[in-house]
């Protein structure tokens, strides 16, 4: 040991201090701070360090004592730390309890580490304070760890609060943590969640009839138990509004106690979704073969899921808005509309590809120019555009009587309704397409049977005359007076004339029927073609004594095809003088009909005569084909009626019509319309 010596202030110097300190229990006093974990160190009341163990060596870096002794304890203590630690060393020396004493430390080659600093003074026997004694600890791996726990405890907690799911924690059946999500999903403040039971947020029964109290608790048990918990749950906002979730329910383990986390996905919308779908899906199979009734079905879905006052599926067809599709409509709502100012004329005219969306109706130019909208006092409508080939052809609409805005979901739904009318609706083109082929094939094979009819009697009774009566001259010459020679000749002439009108009619009536006869309207002069058709029949009218009058003015000019008129005149005056009995008389006349709203100016033209007329039940029958309405002339004339049939065709096709008067033993009276020819 050193002996004692006074330093200048009277103070005992560091070899005094601890030869004082280690007087009869030297030994044991370093063995005790050498075996310790930690570093010791003694300083003096100006903070110079005079002791240090080997595990300070060790901290610190360095290998010699040399190298500490001597020094500061500011010195191994990072600069930003120097006020706390002369705070603190302060605080000891006025018996303070150590407190704050994790530092920022320093090696020898300047890193840094953490240690723990623990502090008393050193009195003498006075009590008077000339020194400290500290214990010093690496703290590193500890607040490495800390700094860890604090980081995923961080990381948790913004998870936890950014969480787009519900995640709450209960102790027992009470809930006492919830995040931000929570508030917002319940529609509660925190005080309204805090401390209550789960069964209060949710209705008394679940969908499956189970009461929501005792469930909930089973489900709690279970969780707790250990079985984590997945299912879906009814549950309610505070404001008493129900809505669908998928509930994950699992114990947790803090600070020793056990507790129930929740998290809560409110699944509403996609339970909106799968219930659409499935009902859109279920309309599909319930599908008929007849497209009305399936386009009516899918508008009664979108009425139905968007809980509209009443869904229409409106198509446009020759500039007119027909309602093919209906649902919940009012009994005074008119099918057909023009399209003028209608809000489903513009989806259409549009050619709008997304929902259209009209709100606040009434604010808007349709509560003038859609009459419905003020007559139902609509609010709403929502309307997607029907398409055909790519091409809008009608309107699936929902309006309502009050604001309505549709969701992500019920936008789809309309999208899929619209896609799938669309598809019924071309479905329905080619059904009523199929329909009217069929019908004409059914007529042409009608006309064709008729034709070969024709061709098979008609044809075959003159050519039997023919045949009959030039066989018997040929063989039997000689033994026929001239007179009865001359009766045959007539009779032969007679049929072959007839035969060949019926050929004439017969070939223009096919060749109608091929779509190979040539149309060219021109302006024709009416009372040239009634005088060449006189001409042309004066002979058989002379036969039978009647006269044939033509009152028609000349000038008389109609827009139409020549050979098609000139066909039309033969015809029907050969008929009239038929039908008409000795000494009687035909005329043909022709007035000029005024315009009307449908029709523009016309010439009518009639061919009367006085004969023995038609049964009333024989007239509808006498323009159609497939109706073989033979009757004889009052000289025993044969017909097959095709002239009348080729009659209509040709006036029709010139853009006319054709009618009939007649009364039994008074006479008939045909009449046809053409378009009068404007000079312009």
């Amino acid at each position: 040991m050193k002996d004692k010596q006074k330093n200048p202030k009277g103070m005992s110097s560091g070899a005094d201090l601890l030869s004082g300190l280690f007087a009869q229990t030297e030994d044991v006093f370093r063995t005790i701070i050498q075996a310790s974990p930690d570093g010791i160190a003694i300083s003096d009341l100006q903070g110079k360090i005079i002791f240090a163990t080997r595990n300070d060596f060790q901290m610190m870096g360095i290998s010699d004592e040399s190298e500490i002794i001597g020094t500061n304890v500011l010195d191994w203590i990072d600069p930003g730390e120097h006020e706390k630690a002369m705070k603190n060393m302060r605080g000891v020396f006025e018996g303070e309890k150590s407190r704050n004493n994790h530092y920022l430390l320093l090696k020898k080659n300047g890193k840094k580490y953490y240690g723990a600093i623990n502090a008393a003074p050193l009195k003498d026997k006075c009590g008077r304070p000339i020194g400290m004694i500290s214990i010093i600890r690496d703290i590193s791996e500890i607040k490495k760890i800390e700094e860890d726990l604090r980081q995923k405890e961080y990381r948790y907690r913004l998870l936890f609060e950014s969480a787009h799911d519900s995640i709450f924690l209960m102790d027992e059946n009470v809930f006492v943590e919830c995040n931000p999500k929570t508030l917002e999903t319940f529609g509660c403040n925190r005080e309204d969640i805090i401390g209550k039971s789960p069964h209060l947020f949710s209705p008394p029964l679940q969908p499956d009839g189970s009461d929501s109290e005792h469930k909930a608790k089973e489900k709690i048990r279970a969780a707790l138990n250990g079985v984590n918990q997945v299912f879906e749950w009814k549950h309610k906002k505070l404001n008493g509004t129900l809505f669908d979730a998928e509930v994950s329910l699992n114990a947790l383990n803090l600070q020793g106690k056990t507790y129930l986390q929740a998290m809560v996905r409110n699944i509403s919308k996609r339970k909106k979704a799968d219930d659409q779908l499935l009902k859109f899906s279920e309309c599909l199979l319930s599908f008929t073969e007849n497209p009305d009734y399936n386009i009516n079905q899918l508008t009664a879905l979108c009425g139905e899921i968007l809980n509209a006052t009443c869904a229409l599926y409106n198509h446009l067809n020759k500039n007119v808005l027909c309602s093919l599709g209906q649902w919940n409509v009012p009994e005074d709502y008119i099918k057909e509309d023009k399209p003028e100012g209608h809000i489903c004329f513009d989806v259409i005219n549009h050619n709008e590809q997304e929902i259209y969306i009209v709100n606040n109706l009434p604010e808007t130019s349709y509560y003038q120019t859609d009459l419905n909208v003020k007559k139902y006092n609509l609010k709403t409508y929502v309307g997607k555009a029907v398409r055909v080939s790519g091409k809008p052809v009608g309107s699936l609409c929902a309006v309502f009587q009050h604001h309505y805005s549709p969701d992500a979901a019920d936008k789809y739904l309309i999208s899929l309704i619209a896609s799938a009318i669309g598809v019924e609706e071309e479905r329905r083109t080619e059904r009523n397409r199929l329909m009217v082929s069929t019908e004409e094939l059914k007529d042409l094979n009608i006309a064709k049977d008729k034709f070969f009819s024709i061709i098979a009697h008609d044809l075959k009774s003159p050519f039997n005359a023919i045949l009959g009566f030039s066989e018997i001259l040929a063989s039997e010459w000689g033994d026929f007076s001239e007179e009865e020679k001359l009766h045959f000749i007539r009779n032969i002439h007679s049929s072959a004339k007839n035969t060949f009108k019926l050929l004439e009619n017969l070939l223009e009536w096919s060749i109608s029927q091929t779509g190979k006869l040539k149309f060219h309207p021109s302006a024709v002069d009416l009372s040239i073609m009634a005088n060449e058709v006189v001409i042309l029949m004066r002979e058989q009218a002379d036969r039978k004594q009647i006269k044939l009058f033509n009152a028609i003015n000349f000038g008389t000019m109609v827009f139409a095809d020549e050979n098609m008129v000139r066909t039309i005149f033969r015809n029907l005056v050969s008929n009239a003088i038929k039908f008409s009995n000795p000494g009687g008389q035909v005329k043909i006349f022709s007035n000029e009909k005024q315009p009307t709203s449908e029709t523009s100016r016309q010439i009518e033209t009639c061919i009367q005569d006085n004969g023995i007329g038609i049964p009333e039940e024989i007239i509808p029958r006498l323009f159609r084909f497939e109706e073989q309405v033979r009757t004889t002339g009052t000289s025993h004339e044969k017909g097959t009626g095709l002239g009348l049939v080729l009659c209509k065709e040709f006036i029709e096709k010139n853009n006319g019509k054709i009618a009939v008067e007649s009364e039994l033993g008074k006479g008939s009276k045909f009449c046809f319309t053409l378009p009068a020819f404007l000079d312009l």
